[in-house]
């Protein structure tokens, strides 16, 4: 998308052995600026009820590179520090999580009125991004701080970065980013990756 925004509201129920809620509200918003443009994306997933935090589902989690990039689990375990508190590997799990992101996008090959080299084979999009995501619980709650000082607390951790998006055949798009995940007040090691889905 180049310009405008849609919204998805969604309320599902979980009936048999496992008894809740789940709620998903996802907003994006496009602006044009010819000849990139400027994308962002708020999105709140929650699940309540009396099995909202049972052991028998996986919570949901931020962690992943269609959510947020260089934030995935692989990544996050290398930064864990339980003992000292400074991060919990906790703090991407819960049942409920918030997400934001925001992206300069400018056509690299493509058709000629948008992209900057013409090509009717090869289209790619190149972006600047920074990634935002919190993940928390009905026993903890989410703080908008840099550090945690406890495990009730549970702060959002960010990343940015370039990638480079191909549509190959008009079959898939391929996603390679660099992400510098944030951690505190420094940015950690870079994050080479790889997406096989259709940006959002």
């Amino acid at each position: 998308p180049l310009r405008g925004r849609r919204y998805r509201l969604e309320a599902e129920k979980v009936y048999d052995k496992l008894d809740y809620h789940s709620f998903t509200a996802d907003y994006r918003h496009y602006w044009f600026i010819n000849p990139t443009s400027i994308a962002f994306r708020l999105m709140h997933v929650s699940r309540l009820g009396a099995d909202a935090e049972s052991p028998l589902m996986y919570p949901l989690s931020f962690a992943y590179p269609t959510l947020t990039r260089g934030n995935h689990l692989d990544n996050m375990q290398s930064y864990a520090n339980e003992e000292t508190g400074e991060f919990s590997i906790n703090q991407i799990y819960g049942s409920r999580m918030l997400v934001g992101n925001l992206e300069w996008r400018v056509p690299l090959t493509g058709p000629e009125r948008l992209a900057l080299f013409k090509s009717n084979l090869i289209f790619t999009e190149l972006s600047l991004f920074a990634d935002a995501g919190v993940a928390w619980d009905s026993s903890s709650k989410p703080v908008w701080k840099q550090e945690a000082k406890s495990a009730e607390d549970r702060i959002p951790l960010f990343s940015t970065g370039l990638s480079l998006r191909a549509n190959v055949l008009g079959a898939v798009i391929i996603e390679a980013y660099y992400a510098l995940p944030w951690r505190g007040d420094h940015f950690a090691r870079g994050v080479f990756g790889l997406n096989f889905a259709p940006g959002w």
